[in-house]
């Protein structure tokens, strides 16, 4: 299923191939190393010592701006939303570099904003699972 993307702002995403619209905004992600505090008993000094664990990249929450007169994209999103399955989010940038990345729906907004020619807007918070791929950037 396509979408119109608008190119008003440049940055554009699909998830599991549906256009789920322009992006409007991008929050700040934020990785995280998990570290793993351990203490012993056979430990002379009685200090606790850290060991690294894996690597959380987060969440990405995208601001969407995307053509309401197009019937499914709404309901696509929330079907995946739904069901609860991971699925592969791309985000395109103005400059054709893109994010790449297996994620959940985390967050999911009712759109709303302005009716000015079908527009509706809505954000939606992804729950990145595993390693993120940057291109071009």
């Amino acid at each position: 299923m396509a979408t119109k993307a608008m190119k008003i702002w440049g940055t554009t995403a699909t998830f599991d191939g549906v256009t789920i619209g322009e992006i409007k905004t991008v929050g700040k992600g934020k990785r995280k190393r998990e570290i793993i505090e351990v203490f012993t008993t056979d430990s002379t000094d009685e200090q606790v010592e850290k060991i690294s664990s894996g690597i959380n990249n987060g969440q990405l929450t995208l601001g969407v701006v995307y053509d309401g007169e197009v019937a499914g994209v709404y309901k696509s999103l929330d079907t995946k939303f739904v069901a609860g399955t991971v699925g592969t989010l791309l985000v395109t940038m103005k400059n054709g570099s893109t994010l790449s990345m297996d994620a959940l729906i985390g967050e999911f907004e009712t759109p709303g904003g302005e009716a000015k020619g079908g527009m509706a807007e809505y954000e939606v918070t992804f729950e990145i699972s595993g390693t993120i791929t940057v291109t071009g950037a």
